[in-house]
């Protein structure tokens, strides 16, 4: 009888009915029926470089055709690919019927052709694309898009008017404007002009009424748009505490014009760079170099000094000379007790670049000749450049050749090689800091000094000699100028294959 009842009484209970999909529902508590995927875009037709800033705008149903999303906004992040944020779905089947890109605010700027639509013949797969959410994994499901151009209509991609933001028919609305930025700073007499920046952009309407945006620019030339409602604009850039301003007139902006933005500021003045080392916790004096220069801003003496039985004493003082204004000809150094130890002299050519070196130390003499080769390509308008200095010796029976190549004012590679096969070839890289030895213009031997910006990292390959100690990092902590007041580096040891000890410099300037 217990049986019987029970049969009834399940025979009699009613199914629930699940209630229908919401369009933008959030993602189903239930996470054992919850599915994730993402929506995988391999290139953007047409860009050769990463695009940012990207949303996808993406409308999807599911079996019974009803409207999950409709233009709802995922953001587009790249790794190879660009690729959606994560979407989670209840378990099921669903199909993308649309699928636009904007950057930003703006209008469409690529989208999937529609299955039957005019351009839907230039992708593999249009519209609508499946979406199976069975399996408990992460999907990726590809989507292709094509360029939206300006006189693209959303009807040849299969889309309603009005999708891609182009205005009514018969009102046609004003075009935002398309300008480039150039932020070209000099300091000294270096420009430079591959920096990141802070740009503010102020519009003004017919009534001065004003809106502000703040731009982060990547280094090098930048696209920034001008709104259209604006009759003129303010840009206005700030870095290493120089500001300068640009005003332009809307009638006056031509468009996919590059607009240099930067200011200018003297060179500061090492006064003096101080090296400790730092063991197991203790710390070490190094040394210390003093930096002097005439009224006129050139470099006169810089003295160097030790430590000896705890007394501090003069190393090696370095007394400059010069012919003309700021050519430095002939370096004197002297000893401890002032007794001169090297000579060195420099020839020029007409442009004022060193194309000769001579040092005398003693009976030894080394000779050097330098050579400059342009190479193709360049960082803003700073040409890409290889120097090749060659030296003799009248103590070494051998030759040495040395080899820079110089990107955007910043040795990237060189290589140190001797006719009796020791081989030193390096690879560097660089943050946007201002290198202070750069502006001392004090020249040498082996052309230390040219880089505009400081090192953060080296790659060495070495041949038939080999160094006790190589630094692998190299953390800076910068004023508000954008100089250097302290740079730890660390530096690794080679035969022991542990971690060595780190140098500690302390820069102050005048």
């Amino acid at each position: 009888m217990g049986l019987v009842l029970t049969m009834i009484l399940l025979a009699c209970r009613k199914t629930p009915t699940l209630p229908k999909p919401i369009p933008n529902d959030p993602p189903p508590a239930d996470t054992v029926l919850s599915r994730n995927f993402r929506i995988v875009i391999d290139n953007l037709p047409g860009e050769n470089a990463v695009v940012t800033g990207l949303s996808a705008m993406v409308t999807l149903i599911n079996e019974q055709n009803e409207t999950i999303y409709s233009n709802k906004k995922f953001e587009l992040s790249y790794d190879g690919k660009y690729k959606s944020a994560v979407i989670t779905l209840r378990k099921g089947n669903y199909r993308i019927t649309g699928l636009f890109i904007k950057q930003g605010d703006t209008a469409v700027r690529f989208a999937s052709p529609i299955g039957g639509s005019v351009r839907a013949a230039l992708v593999n797969v249009p519209l609508p694309v499946p979406v199976v959410l069975d399996e408990k994994i992460e999907k990726q499901i590809p989507v292709e898009v094509l360029r939206v151009g300006p006189l693209d209509r959303p009807d040849q991609f299969g889309y309603p008017r009005g999708t891609f933001n182009e205005p009514p028919p018969g009102e046609e609305q004003p075009q935002d404007l398309k300008i480039y930025i150039r932020p070209m700073i000099r300091i000294g007499n270096i420009t430079y002009d591959s920096i990141p920046v802070t740009l503010f952009v102020w519009s003004f309407d017919a009534q001065n009424n004003s809106s502000l945006r703040t731009l982060y620019l990547p280094a090098g030339v930048q696209q920034i748009t001008l709104p259209a409602a604006a009759v003129r604009y303010k840009i206005s850039l700030t870095k290493w505490q120089i500001t300068d301003e640009l005003l332009l007139n809307k009638a006056d902006v031509q468009q996919n014009t590059v607009y240099d933005i930067g200011g200018s500021a003297e060179a500061r003045k090492l006064k003096s760079v101080i090296t400790a080392k730092l063991v197991a916790g203790q710390l070490t004096p190094q040394n210390k170099k003093d930096y002097e220069y005439d009224a006129s801003g050139r470099i006169t003496q810089v003295m160097l000094w030790g430590k000896r039985n705890n007394v501090t004493y003069l190393v090696k003082k370095d007394v400059y000379e010069y012919s003309g204004s700021t050519r430095v000809t002939r370096i004197v150094s002297y000893d401890e007790h002032g007794a001169i130890v090297a000579t060195t002299s420099f020839g020029y050519d007409a442009a004022g670049k060193v194309i000769s070196m001579e040092e005398i130390a003693g009976a030894e003499k080394t000779n050097a000749t330098v050579s400059y080769i342009a190479l193709p390509g360049q960082a803003g308008i700073t040409q890409t450049y290889e120097v090749g200095i060659h030296y003799t010796y009248t103590h070494h029976y051998y030759t040495t050749s040395f080899s820079k190549v110089v990107y955007g004012g910043n040795v990237i590679k060189d290589i140190w090689a001797t006719t009796h096969q020791d081989y030193i070839e390096g690879y560097y890289q660089y943050d946007f800091g201002i290198n202070p030895y750069a502006h001392v213009n004090a020249p040498d031997l082996f052309f230390s000094n040219i880089s505009r910006h400081n090192v953060t990292n080296e790659m060495k390959t070495y041949v038939h000699i080999f160094p006790e100690f190589r630094p692998y990092n190299f953390a800076y902590t910068y004023d508000g100028q954008g100089y250097p007041t302290l740079l730890l580096t660390k530096y690794w040891d080679i035969r022991n294959n542990v971690d060595g000890h780190t140098i500690r410099t302390t820069f102050t300037y005048y």
